[in-house]
């Protein structure tokens, strides 16, 4: 099988945080000093609006600040984005796969404001294309439509084309449209043996 394209998850593959919400619920602890339990009961009711791309911040922020009697702001929110810590060696592996010819893509559940921020912040010179974000999909990675819409992008078959996620779970649809999968174990951050495995796979 010759491969045309590669998919990348966001959160726990391209940065060393493990999920996105996780991230920003640490940098709001940290920085406002709230318990980290009471800020994930107040994103949980949003996660998926937040994700889907039904709704901004907006009520988040609202709700945050009327549970802890802080005074969040949206650019507070846009700072605990910024603080996702980009993983240096799995952008190394990119270049190198750009360098064969390879399409190299981010599937990502995500909202707009978080990956608005995150695309200038880790990917300045714009690697990765296509972008598929389940807020603009209005679709999640346990289902087949947003893999569809990275491959209708990508001008590329199932068979053609790989994902690569931190998360069991989130391999399911892909493996069921036919796409080689491949899950990446973010506590150890073993990009070295990721790169041996793609070696013998596009070689």
């Amino acid at each position: 099988m010759i491969y045309k394209a590669v998919f990348f998850d966001l959160d726990g593959v391209l940065t060393t945080n493990h999920s996105g919400g996780g991230q920003t619920c640490e940098y709001l602890s940290r920085t406002f000093g709230i318990d980290p339990e009471i800020i994930r009961e107040v994103y949980k009711p949003f996660g998926t609006q937040l994700g889907s791309g039904q709704i901004h911040y907006e009520p988040v922020i609202k709700a945050l600040n009327e549970a802890t009697g802080k005074n969040i702001t949206l650019e507070d929110m846009r700072d605990a984005f910024l603080s996702t810590p980009k993983n240096d060696a799995m952008f190394t592996l990119v270049d190198a796969l750009r360098d064969k010819g390879l399409i190299v893509g981010v599937i990502t559940d995500n909202d707009k404001e978080r990956f608005a921020a995150l695309k200038t912040h880790l990917d300045p010179d714009g690697l990765f294309n296509p972008l598929i974000l389940s807020a603009e999909v209005g679709a999640f990675k346990h289902s087949a439509e947003i893999f569809q819409e990275a491959l209708r992008e990508a001008k590329v078959k199932p068979q053609e084309a790989f994902f690569i996620d931190n998360k069991q779970s989130n391999l399911e649809a892909a493996q069921a449209l036919g796409m080689k999968t491949i899950w990446f174990d973010d506590e150890k951050n073993d990009v070295e043996s990721l790169k041996a495995e793609l070696k013998e796979l596009i070689n």
